[in-house]
């Protein structure tokens, strides 16, 4: 399986081919963070799922089982305050990660703030945005003092 790279591309695709070897092998959720010219796995800590920087962009697959089948629900989310770069260079890995994934893939694009319902659903707690480390935005918590 294939995808047409620029030749300065080449090794960006390569190291997301890396960060993506697991994408999408088993059902549940998978989270990675665009931001500051580096990529990084979130991993499943319920005290950080949720939690949004607004100078970033990240990466949200939700695989599932239909039938026999794999479904991916393959979401892009933008911050407000994501630079141009970062948010270029999250939709090429968007586009890679889908070539990669077995399966049918649908690919969403979330807004700060704009969120799709199906996207929210994800998360236990609302949705809650970081600017440098602080809250900029910390939605009603559901019994619990988790934000989601």
């Amino acid at each position: 399986m294939g995808i047409a790279v620029k030749y300065g591309q080449r090794e960006e695709f390569v190291s997301a081919n890396l960060m993506f070897s697991n994408a999408g092998r088993r059902e549940g959720l998978q989270i990675w963070r665009l931001g500051k010219s580096k990529i990084e796995e979130i991993k499943r800590d319920k005290t950080i799922l949720g939690q949004f920087h607004s100078m970033d962009a990240y990466i949200v697959l939700y695989s599932h089982w239909v039938k026999e089948d794999m479904k991916h629900n393959l979401h892009l989310w933008i911050g407000n305050e994501c630079p141009i770069e970062t948010y270029s260079a999250a939709t090429f890995k968007v586009l890679i990660l889908k070539k990669l994934l077995i399966g049918v893939t649908i690919v969403y694009r979330e807004k700060q703030c704009e969120e799709s319902s199906i996207f929210k659903s994800y998360f236990k707690y609302e949705l809650s945005y970081l600017r440098c480390g602080r809250p900029v935005f910390l939605g009603k918590l559901r019994n619990d003092t988790l934000a989601r």
